[in-house]
C-alpha cells in the first residue's frame, strides 16, 4: 500500500515470506526513474510519514516508526534532528531488527518529493534566447499542471515546475522546499490537453481544467516570478479540451478549444441571437469549436476575453423517425426532412432530402423539391448508449423519441437491405430491414465537433483546421476579420477539407502557416487511422490546394496503423518535416520534403513511443518531444517524457 515500495525477498525482515519494501540503490547509489536515494534505498515519498516522535528512529524496511533498539543508548540515537530532517540508522542493512553490536544513527535531510508519471498531453516550444526547450505536460500521479525545462544541446532536463493543481493543504511528507511543498495529496485535477507559446515575458500555458470541465490559462507575472492562473472560458457545460494557443504579434493570446456540450448562446459568446431564430434554437445544446481572444496581455478570467464560435451544430434529438434524415432545414436550424432519392450525387456529409418550408397555410407545411442538404447528427451522444453485444446491432426502433435499439442480427435473412439498413429480429418473432445506427468507437473519442482544432495565423487573419467525430471528416475555418484588432463579429468561413463519404478523415489533424509566406500544410489521418495525408494550399479554401498521400500505411508484411500525433514544421530552406507515430511499433517517423517528394526515416524505435508527439526546429537544430510508455521490470509504471535534438543534416540523410 506504500507508494514506491515494492515486492522482494528480505531475510533479515521476514524470513518465511516476500515483503513489501523499498528497493536498494545500486551500487553506484542510483535510482530508477520516479525514485529518489535517500538512506540506501530508493523512495517516492519520505518514509514513516515525514516523521517520527521523540526517540523513535524511522525503519527504512518497515516504513515505520520505532523505539530505538534497548541497547543502543548511542548519542547519535537520542539527538533531536531538524523539521526538515528524519532520524535513520547509518547503515540500514546491519543496524535493523536488534541483530548486531553496534548502532549509529544519523539526522537525514527529508528528499524533495519525487515528481509522479508526467508527460502526456504535451505540448513543445523552442526558447532560442534562453536555449531552452520548453514542454507543458499534465502529471497522472497528482494531477497537476507542470512546465519541463531542458536543454537544448543534449535534450537534458533542467527543472520541473509544478504550476497548478496544488492543494491549498495537505500533510508535508517530504522537503518543504521541493515540488508540491512536500505535499502529496492531490489537489484539483488540471493539466490535461495543454498547448504553449512563447508571450512577451515567457512561456503561457491553456490547459483543461478536468474537475470543472473548463479552460484555464497560466502566465507567469514578470515581478515576482510566480505564475498566475485564471479561467479562460467558465461555463456550466464541457469546454476546454483540444485547445491550440497562437500569440499575435502584439503579444495577445489567442485560442481555439472544443466544447463538447453548450448552449448556443454561449457558444457565441453571449451575442445577442438573431431575430429569426427561436427560443428553442437558441437555448439547445450545440457542440463545437470556439475562438477566444485575450483582451490584455495578461488575462485575468473570463471577462477578459472576448468569444466566439467557429463553428457549432445542434442535433434533431432524436426526432427523427426511420425513413428521415437529419439535416439543416430552410432555417438554418436541424430538421428531420424525409429521405429521398431524386436528387443527382450529394457532396460528402450531405443527403438527399425533401425539406420543409411555409405553404402560406396556416397550420399546413409543404415540402421542397428533394436537394442535398447539410447532414447533422441525429442526437449529441452516442446511439444505443454507445454500446451492443456483439451478436447484435444499434438499428433504428422506427419510431421518433428514442435513439436506437440493440437487436439480434439476422445477417442476410431478409433477403436484401438497402445500403444503410441491417437485417434484424424486431422482437416478437418477425424480420426486417431496421436503418443502422451504429457510429463505430474512434480511438476513444468523444463524439463532437471540434476535436483536434490547430490553430494559426495566415496574412493577420486566424486559421484553424479541426476534426468533426460525428460525421468523420476533416473541417476548415478562416476568420473574417484581422486577428490582433479587428472586429470578430464577421465570424469565420468554414467548409469541408477532406471528406469521403463512409471513411473517417480527419484525426489528429495538425496545421502550420509558413512563417514567410501565406502557403499551409495540414497533417491528417484517413481510413480510420490507417493513413495519414498532407495537404498543402495558399489557405484552406486554395481551389487548386492538393492533398497527398505521404504514409499508406502498408509495410511489406502488414498493414500498419499511422499518423497519429502529426507534428509539422519547416526549415530555414522552406523543406517542411512531418513527425508522427507508427502505432503499430510504437515508433516516431519523420518524413522530410524532398526535390523528388519526401524521404523517410525512423527516429525513435525500440520501446513504445509515439503518444503526444511534438516537433520544432530552430537553425539546424530539430528537436523532437514524445511520451514513452513504459514499465519496470517489477511492473511499476515509469512512463516519461522523452527530448531529443536531432542536426538537420542527420535526418535529411535518413540518419
Amino acid at each position: 500500500d506504500v507508494i514506491g515500495q515494492r515486492c522482494e525477498t528480505r531475510l533479515e525482515v521476514r524470513p518465511e515470506t516476500d515483503v513489501c519494501v523499498y528497493s536498494r540503490q545500486s551500487a553506484e547509489g542510483q535510482c530508477p526513474p520516479g525514485t529518489k536515494p535517500f538512506n540506501q534505498r530508493c523512495i517516492v515519498l519520505t518514509p514513516c510519514g515525514g516523521g517520527c516522535g521523540s526517540g523513535e528512529i524511522c525503519n527504512i524496511d518497515t516504513d515505520t516508526c520505532a523505539p530505538a533498539p534497548g541497547r543502543s543508548r548511542e548519542a547519535t540515537c537520542e539527538r533531536s534532528c531538524g523539521v526538515s530532517e528524519l532520524m535513520v540508522y547509518t547503515d540500514p542493512d546491519d543496524m535493523l531488527f536488534d541483530q548486531c553490536c553496534e548502532l549509529a544513527c544519523e539526522c537525514l535531510e527529508m528528499p524533495e518529493l519525487a515528481p509522479g508519471i508526467w508527460g502526456s498531453f504535451s505540448d513543445m516550444v523552442v526558447s532560442t534566447p534562453t536555449g531552452e526547450v520548453l514542454v507543458s505536460a499534465y502529471d497522472a500521479t497528482y494531477g497537476d499542471l507542470v512546465l519541463g525545462t531542458f536543454e537544448q544541446s543534449t535534450g537534458d532536463q533542467l527543472n520541473l515546475e509544478y504550476v497548478d493543481g496544488l492543494p491549498d493543504a495537505g500533510d508535508v511528507v517530504a522537503h518543504p522546499d521541493g515540488i508540491r511543498h512536500g505535499i502529496a495529496v492531490p489537489g484539483d485535477d488540471v493539466g490535461t490537453h495543454t498547448a504553449i507559446a512563447l508571450g512577451n515575458d515567457g512561456p503561457i500555458l491553456v490547459y483543461y481544467d478536468r474537475d470543472r470541465r473548463n479552460l484555464k490559462i497560466a502566465q507567469r507575472d514578470a515581478n515576482s516570478g510566480q505564475w498566475l492562473t485564471s479561467v479562460v472560458h467558465e461555463s456550466a457545460f464541457d469546454v476546454g479540451r483540444y485547445p491550440s494557443l497562437a500569440i499575435d504579434n502584439q503579444g495577445i493570446a489567442h485560442v481555439v478549444y472544443y466544447a463538447a456540450r453548450i448552449s448556443y448562446a454561449e457558444a457565441q459568446g453571449g451575442a445577442p441571437v438573431t431575430t429569426d431564430a427561436t427560443e428553442e434554437a437558441t437555448s439547445a445544446l450545440v457542440t463545437g469549436l470556439i475562438y477566444a481572444r485575450a483582451k490584455s496581455h495578461l488575462p485575468r478570467g473570463p471577462q477578459d476575453w472576448e468569444r466566439i464560435a467557429v463553428e457549432v451544430i445542434a442535433s434533431c434529438d432524436g426526432r427523427c423517425g426511420a425513413s428521415e434524415e437529419c439535416v439543416v432545414g430552410v432555417d438554418g436550424f436541424p430538421e428531420c426532412a424525409a429521405l429521398a432519392n431524386e436528387c443527382e450525387t450529394c457532396a460528402c456529409g450531405s443527403a438527399c432530402v425533401a425539406l420543409s418550408v411555409e405553404s402560406g397555410i396556416e397550420g399546413v407545411a409543404d415540402t421542397t423539391a428533394p436537394e442535398c442538404a447539410e447532414v447533422l447528427p441525429l442526437r449529441l451522444d452516442h446511439p444505443c448508449g454507445g454500446h451492443c453485444s456483439s451478436s447484435k446491432a444499434c438499428v433504428h426502433d422506427g419510431e421518433p423519441g428514442t435513439y436506437g435499439q440493440c437487436l439480434t442480427e439476422r445477417a442476410d435473412q431478409c433477403g436484401t437491405c438497402d445500403e444503410g439498413y441491417q437485417c434484424v429480429d424486431t422482437g416478437d418473432g418477425d424480420l426486417a430491414c431496421r436503418r443502422s445506427l451504429y457510429v463505430p468507437p474512434v480511438n476513444g473519442l468523444p463524439l463532437g465537433l471540434g476535436l483536434f482544432g490547430s490553430l494559426g495565423f495566415r496574412q493577420d487573419r486566424p486559421v484553424v483546421v479541426y476534426y468533426d467525430r460525428l460525421r468523420g471528416h476533416l473541417r476548415a475555418a478562416e476568420g473574417a476579420f484581422v486577428a490582433n484588432s479587428g472586429d470578430m463579429d464577421d465570424g469565420f468561413r468554414v467548409g469541408s477539407l477532406a471528406c469521403q463519404g463512409g471513411e473517417d478523415q480527419g484525426q489528429h489533424a495538425v496545421l502550420a502557416v509558413h512563417p514567410r509566406r501565406s502557403d499551409i500544410a495540414v497533417a491528417y489521418q484517413g481510413r480510420d487511422g490507417e493513413t495519414l495525408w498532407l495537404y498543402r494550399g495558399d489557405g484552406v479554401f486554395d481551389e487548386n490546394g492538393s492533398h497527398t498521400l505521404l504514409d499508406r500505411g502498408l509495410q511489406s508484411d502488414s498493414l500498419h496503423f499511422v499518423g497519429a500525433y502529426a507534428a509539422l514544421a519547416w526549415d530555414n530552406l522552406g523543406a517542411l518535416y512531418v513527425a508522427y507515430a507508427d502505432q503499430s511499433t510504437n515508433d516516431v517517423a519523420l518524413a522530410r520534403q524532398t526535390a523528388d517528394g519526401f524521404s523517410y526515416s525512423t527516429l525513435m524505435r525500440h520501446g513504445a513511443y509515439g503518444s503526444f508527439i511534438d516537433l520544432e526546429i530552430d537553425g539546424q537544430g530539430l528537436f523532437i518531444s514524445t511520451y514513452q510508455r513504459q514499465r519496470d521490470d517489477a511492473g511499476r509504471d515509469i512512463s516519461h517524457l522523452v527530448v531529443k535534438r536531432y542536426d538537420l543534416s542527420d535526418v535529411g540523410n535518413g540518419g
